[in-house]
């Protein structure tokens, strides 16, 4: 009898992997014919690793295909592989289950400098005591494990495909601002130093170099950060909601400019925020959840069951047949997706616009009281509207100097912007490659557009 309820049992087993089998396959067929650039070496890349996902135990909703990357354009450029509703599928409603992830196969690390590598990495001990910001950990840790985790690294992009600044050479860079070009210098030094110690240490073969560029790209676009118990789990709250922020360094978990993780991290919560004790920051990558791309909007809808420790991912509105599943990865400017993400959002609502203020060209009791205050930026945002910011990217308080004074600031700063030139020829001949020119003018383009907006608002 036993033997019979087994047996019905396994064979019933085996036909529901063969149905998942089945979605896995039909995941990439379905939008072969709109993806013409689409290789069947790629289509191999995202069955394999559609097939390890549920080996691991992550689930994909029926509903949901992976596209190859839409190469449309350089609002595509960086973004990759699509995850969109499926043509067949009626839809998508809100807060329907799209994925659920176990928190057994995801990669996270602890974002306090004091913490020890995971379990099982403990020959990364001294070079983890030296790189103390998150995303090259993360990036070690996931390297470290690169033999579990393979078909996810071949769904990362490529080295020669990540056109994040940091990538670029010191004369490319000069076609960006003088601030994204520091910033830009600032990374690289920072993993160009962490790969030297794992070369220096002998660590080179348990973390290679170019898995490890990839892993550490990943971390700064795809990473999640929030709060669990003991690092385990991400911080609960009623009903057993997760709070999260969106990607990595959504408020500065990792601080590209100062290349020092940040003091405190941000949290958005996804519903009712819970307090536990004795919980620990964590970062971590998410395989399935981190394949949606940005748009801006709302962030991810994240809800965990603390019981079974598995994520789930939920729509967060209603989409069409057809349509790509997108998400916030947070409030960011240009500057913010193109040096952490590698790609720039045309017409981005919560784009600003930061520039130097010419001291040379301001009133004596102006210059005097931003010199005193450490004041040296003006922000602008979407419209015009002008903000003054201190060394630290701080906002000063509004009343620090008069409405006079912050006219006077604001038209001095956006007429430096506005009569320098750009030479659009040059820069492509600056820049080599064609994606990183496009990028370029991308980000050059959006810049302009807040320009113009800021001088009709302050009427120049």
């Amino acid at each position: 009898v036993f033997a019979g309820i087994f047996g019905q049992r396994h064979a019933a087993q085996r036909r529901r992997r063969e149905q998942r089998l089945g979605n896995m396959e039909r995941c990439v067929r379905t939008f072969a014919s709109k993806a013409a650039t689409t290789s069947q070496t790629e289509d191999e890349v995202v069955v394999a690793f559609l097939k390890w996902a549920d080996e691991i135990g992550i689930t994909l909703s029926k509903k949901l295909v992976i596209t190859a990357p839409d190469s449309d354009g350089s609002a595509e450029i960086g973004r990759g592989r699509r995850v969109v509703a499926a043509a067949d599928s009626g839809g998508i409603d809100e807060n329907e289950l799209l994925v659920t992830l176990p928190t057994s196969a995801t990669v996270s690390v602890e974002l306090a400098e004091d913490s020890d590598p995971p379990s099982g990495m403990e020959g990364l001990r001294s070079w983890w005591a030296k790189h103390t910001k998150s995303s090259l950990r993360i990036a070690a840790a996931l390297a470290w494990n690169r033999e579990a985790f393979a078909p996810y690294f071949n769904m990362l992009p490529a080295i020669d495909e990540i056109h994040a600044p940091w990538r670029w050479a010191d004369h490319e860079l000069e076609i960006l601002s003088p601030a994204m070009a520091t910033k830009s210098k600032a990374r690289r030094a920072a993993v160009e130093a962490a790969c030297n110690d794992l070369d220096a240490e002998g660590l080179s073969d348990k973390v290679p170099k170019d898995l490890f560029l990839q892993a550490h790209h990943a971390a700064t676009s795809r990473a999640f950060t929030g709060e669990g118990p003991d690092g385990i789990l991400p911080l609960i709250g009623g009903g057993g909601l997760l709070a999260a922020v969106g990607v990595a360094t959504v408020l500065g978990a990792i601080d590209v400019q100062d290349g020092l993780l940040a003091g405190s991290v941000g949290l958005v919560a996804c519903g009712t925020l819970g307090v536990i004790s004795s919980k620990k920051q964590i970062l971590s990558l998410l395989p399935v959840v981190d394949q949606v791309n940005h748009a801006n909007g709302p962030p991810p809808r994240l809800v965990i069951d603390p019981i079974a420790k598995c994520w789930e991912l939920r729509s967060e509105r209603r989409y069409e047949p057809g349509e790509e599943i997108v998400f916030s990865y947070g409030d960011k400017d240009s500057d913010l997706l193109l040096l952490q993400h590698g790609f720039v959002e045309a017409d981005n609502s919560v784009d600003t616009l930061e520039l130097p203020i010419p001291f040379d060209d301001l009133s004596s009791d102006t210059r005097a009281t931003l010199e005193d205050e450490g004041v040296g930026m003006v922000r602008f945002r979407r419209g015009g509207a002008a903000d003054l910011v201190t060394a630290q990217s701080e906002t000063a308080e509004p009343d620090l100097v008069t409405a006079k004074g912050l006219r006077e600031v604001a038209r001095s700063a956006l007429r430096a912007e506005l009569d320098a030139s750009w030479d659009e020829d040059a820069a492509k001949q600056t820049i080599k490659s064609s994606a990183r020119a496009k990028l370029a003018l991308a980000w050059k383009c959006e810049r302009q557009r807040l320009a113009q907006e800021a001088a009709k608002y302050w009427k120049l």
